[in-house]
């Protein structure tokens, strides 16, 4: 791989990686694009036979950070972050700290919050170095993001399904949610509520025991055959590449909306769906939740604005699948439009001078 090649093409602005052996940590922090302020992404952790495929992957999720900020309007940068390690690694107090002082040389330039393989009280460990830690255990400073975070999605779901079905409510639609992360379980609770018929999958079986044990109507299908269930809405939330070509041939659903990041197996495959007649919603959209959490934490909004926020989800997916089906374009690349011209206009606004001069 080259990488300075790899980062021109993605448009980033900085690569960095630790390396602290006395807790075998290795860590990727990306930095896409900071016009629009600080820059936010999410830390996950994950196992990779090959260096290289992380670094790829770091790349691509900051740039899905920076798009998912602007396009719901948030002044906040995009970035991620990458452990490369087993997913059941054992997580000492050491490892996690070691990795928040490598965040705290970054400054003010980069925030997070926990993704994949980490948990609040990961990141309650990682905050007692490095402060911009969005989303710690109450009693330690911020609540838990992933009600928000689904609550995001729901809005989402509700447009996807306006636009197919002509009609926002999803009683006895059949949804599969594939893969139960802590937002994904807020998910089906929400869906259980707006009387969806809901099916679950996750390769860890305890998490779909504990939701079975609470919502006793969730089907339960093992994550080898979530492929050949039919359903209306298919919601990926775990496993990036799980949308193929053949999910999408088979028409095993009729929208795919999920919170799953690099959730397509190819790039071609938001335009097979396209051609299928398959609704997709895009990841920028559908995560884009989490970027108004962590803007609202470090400015300060209540959970009213929050919510508020969030809600314009609905309206902005609801304009990208209308302009989707008259102009032929896929939701995917008309969202990265609608972001894009929002940072170049940002970007532009920064060569005025405005007086001030900060020389600290």
């Amino acid at each position: 791989m080259d990488i300075f090649e790899e980062m021109q093409k993605y448009g980033h602005e900085e690569l960095n990686l630790f390396y602290e052996p006395e807790f075998d940590l290795r860590a990727i922090v990306s930095i896409h694009n900071s016009n629009l302020g600080m820059a936010f992404g999410v830390t996950r952790l994950a196992n990779y036979f090959f260096e290289d495929a992380a670094v790829s992957d770091a790349l691509k999720l900051a740039k899905n950070s920076t798009m998912a900020a602007s396009i719901l309007n948030c002044d906040l940068g995009g970035a991620s972050s990458i452990l490369i390690n087993e997913d059941d690694c054992e997580k000492s107090e050491g490892y996690l700290r070691a990795y928040g002082r490598f965040l705290r040389s970054l400054g003010n330039r980069f925030c997070t919050m926990a993704d994949s393989g980490f948990t609040l009280k990961d990141m309650m460990f990682i905050s007692k170095e490095f402060p911009n830690v969005i989303g710690q255990p109450e009693f330690y400073g911020s609540a838990d993001p992933s009600y928000f975070i689904a609550y995001g999605a729901l809005c989402g779901i509700k447009a996807c399904a306006n636009e197919a079905f002509a009609s926002a409510i999803l009683d006895k639609k059949r949804i599969l949610v594939q893969g139960l992360t802590p937002a994904a379980i807020q998910l089906v609770k929400m869906l259980s509520n707006e009387g969806a018929e809901i099916i679950v999958t996750d390769r860890h079986y305890d998490n779909v025991k504990r939701l079975k044990d609470e919502i006793g109507s969730i089907q339960i299908v093992r994550p080898d055959e979530y492929d050949s269930i039919t359903v209306d809405i298919f919601v990926p939330c775990a496993a990036g590449g799980v949308v193929t070509e053949k999910y999408i041939t088979d028409k095993r659903c009729k929208i795919v909306a999920g919170m799953a990041k690099m959730q397509l197996a190819s790039d071609g495959i938001s335009d097979l769906m396209l051609k299928n007649g398959i609704i997709h919603a895009p990841g920028v959209v559908m995560n884009a939740a989490e970027a108004v959490v962590a803007f609202s934490e470090i400015f300060g909004y209540d959970d009213v604005h929050i919510k508020h926020h969030i809600e314009q989800i609905s309206d902005i997916m609801g304009e990208i699948l209308v302009q989707s089906r008259e102009s032929g374009e896929t939701p995917c690349a008309i969202a990265e439009k609608i972001a894009s011209e929002r940072l170049t206009v940002v970007h532009k606004l920064k060569k005025i001078f405005t007086g001030n001069i900060n020389v600290n």
